[in-house]
C-alpha cells in the first residue's frame, strides 16, 4: 500500500514539475516574442524618423546648394564644377546641374551605396570618369578644393573637382551625419535595453517559478509524510481492532458456551430433582415392602404368621409395588422425554411426533422450570 501511495505521489509531483516546466517555456517564449515585436516596432518606427529626417536634410541641402549655385553662378561658371551627393546608407541619388562655359550640363548618378560614380554630359553618352578609374591615371588632373564655395557656410563635405580638357567629375565625400551616428549607436541601446529587459523578467518568472514549485514539493512532501504516519497509525489501530475483535468473539463464545452449560445444568438439577421425587417415592415404597417381608418372613419362621397378617401383606405388597411402579414410571418418562428433546435439538432431523404427547413431554422435561420460577 505504501509502495502504491509513493508511485502516486511521484506521478504527481511530476505532472506538477511537466506543468510549471510547460509554463515557464510557454511564458518566456510569450516575453521573447513580444519582446522582439516591441524592438522591432521601436527600431522600424526610429529608422522612419531618421529616414524621414534624411529626406528632409536632402531636400534643404538640395535648396541650399541650389541657392549656392545661383548666388555663385560667376564661380560655377568658370569652375565648371559639378557636384554629386553620396550617402552609403540610404543609396540617395542627387543631380545637381553646375553652370558651365558651354552651357552644357553634367548627370552625374551614384547606381548603389557600393558601386561606381558615374558621370556623364547631359547631351552626350560619353563616359567621363568612373569610379573604378584610379586616380593615378589623370595626370592633367588639377585637384581643387571648392572652399570658396562652402566658406562660411555649414559644412555638408569634402568637395574634389578633377579637370581634364572639358571633361569634368565630381565625388563628394559626406561627413557621417549625426543622425546616422544616433540611429547606429540608438539601435543597440534599444535592443541591449530589451534584452535586459527581457532578461529580468525571464529570471524573475524563473524564480517565482521555482519558489512555486519548492513550495509545493515541499508541501507534498509533508503531506507524503503525514499521509504515511497517518497510514502507520491507520494500519496499527485495524491490528489491534483486529486482535480485539477476535478477543471479543472468543469471549462471546466463551459466554454463549457458558451459558449454554448453566442453562444446561440448571436443567439437568431441575430434571434430576424432579426425578428424584418419583425415584425416592418408588425407594421408600419398596424399602417399606422390605421390611415387611422381613417381619412376615420372622412371624413366619416363628410359626406365629395368621391370615389376617397374610392378607395385610398382601394389600400393602399390591401398593407399594403399584406406588413404585407408577414413580418408576414417572421417572422413565422424563428419561425418555429430555432424550428426545435433546436429541431433536442437537440432530435437526426430521420425525413424525404426537403433538399432544410431544407438548406433554416438553411440559414435563421443563416443569422443573416452570416450578423454580414459581
Amino acid at each position: 500500500m505504501f509502495q502504491k501511495l509513493r508511485s502516486k505521489v511521484s506521478g504527481i509531483v511530476f505532472l506538477i514539475f511537466m506543468f510549471f516546466f510547460s509554463l515557464t517555456i510557454a511564458v518566456t517564449a510569450f516575453i521573447y516574442i513580444s519582446e522582439k515585436s516591441l524592438i522591432s516596432f521601436i527600431v522600424e518606427k526610429n529608422i522612419a524618423n531618421v529616414e524621414e529626417t534624411l529626406d528632409k536634410n536632402k531636400e534643404q541641402t538640395l535648396k541650399y546648394l541650389d541657392l549656392e549655385m545661383k548666388q555663385n553662378a560667376k564661380t560655377l561658371s568658370d569652375a565648371s564644377v559639378g557636384y554629386i551627393l553620396k550617402n552609403d546608407i540610404t543609396n540617395l541619388r542627387f543631380l545637381i546641374w553646375p553652370y558651365t562655359k558651354n552651357s552644357r550640363i553634367a548627370m552625374i548618378e551614384i547606381s548603389s551605396s557600393k558601386g561606381p560614380i558615374i558621370a556623364f554630359y547631359r547631351n552626350s553618352d560619353r563616359l567621363i570618369l568612373t569610379k573604378e578609374i584610379p586616380k593615378s591615371a589623370i595626370e592633367a588632373s588639377l585637384k581643387v578644393e571648392s572652399s570658396n564655395i562652402l566658406s562660411g557656410r555649414k559644412k555638408i563635405g569634402k568637395i574634389s573637382v578633377y579637370y581634364k580638357g572639358e571633361a569634368i567629375a565630381v565625388a563628394l565625400e559626406e561627413e557621417k551625419k549625426n543622425l546616422v551616428s544616433k540611429l547606429s549607436s540608438f539601435t543597440p541601446n534599444i535592443q541591449s535595453d530589451a534584452s535586459n529587459i527581457f532578461l529580468h523578467h525571464f529570471t524573475m518568472l524563473f524564480i517565482a517559478l521555482f519558489i512555486i514549485f519548492a513550495a509545493t514539493s515541499i508541501m507534498v512532501a509533508v503531506y507524503y509524510k503525514k499521509n504515511k504516519d497517518q497510514n502507520k497509525l491507520t494500519f496499527e489501530k485495524n491490528i489491534e481492532l483486529t486482535i480485539a475483535l477476535d478477543n471479543l468473539k472468543k469471549a462471546q463464545k466463551q459466554l454463549v458456551e457458558s451459558e449454554k452449560l448453566a442453562s444446561l445444568g440448571s436443567l439437568v438439577s431441575g430434571i434430576s430433582h424432579e426425578i428424584n421425587n418419583p425415584v425416592g417415592v418408588a425407594l421408600t415404597a419398596i424399602t417399606s415392602l422390605n421390611s415387611r417381608c422381613a417381619k412376615i418372613s420372622s412371624k413366619l419362621n416363628a410359626d406365629e404368621l395368621t391370615d389376617v397378617d397374610v392378607n395385610e401383606f398382601i394389600d400393602y405388597t399390591l401398593e407399594a409395588v403399584d406406588i413404585a411402579h407408577r414413580n418408576l414410571k414417572l421417572t422413565s418418562d422424563l428419561v425418555r422425554s429430555f432424550k428426545d428433546i435433546s436429541a431433536d435439538q442437537q440432530s435437526g432431523q426430521k420425525r413424525e411426533i404426537e403433538l399432544k404427547i410431544y407438548l406433554e413431554e416438553i411440559f414435563r422435561s421443563l416443569s422443573p422450570e416452570f416450578k423454580q420460577k414459581r
